[in-house]
């Protein structure tokens, strides 16, 4: 990001007031030394991911900030998921975690 990086932005979002600060945060990131995962969620992130991208552990990633119990690897295959009495906002989160995956991976 040009202006600052992501730990900065990170720190930002979560001193906000109201839910916005609660929001999931998943760094997808080249930073992939030791200790550079700690440092994120201490950070704030709520999650995090190395370059390159694979597929199925940034459905994992996203999946667990959207609280949706699923076979990630099923789902990142197919791009469908099976039901496990998901409430209509998993199913929602679902289909834009559907719709993140293809922007990026495309």
């Amino acid at each position: 990001m040009p202006e600052m990086d992501g730990i900065t932005a990170t720190k930002k979002i979560r001193e906000l007031e109201g839910d916005v600060s609660d929001m999931p945060i998943v760094a997808l990131t080249a930073n992939a030394l030791n200790g550079d995962r700690e440092r994120m969620l201490e950070a704030g992130m709520s999650d995090y991911v190395s370059k390159p991208i694979e597929p199925s552990r940034l459905a994992a990633a996203m999946a667990r900030q959207c609280d949706i119990d699923t076979e990630l690897e099923s789902v990142v295959e197919t791009g469908e998921i099976e039901s496990k009495e998901l409430t209509e906002d998993q199913l929602k989160a679902f289909d834009n975690l559907s719709d993140s995956l293809d922007e990026l991976l495309n």
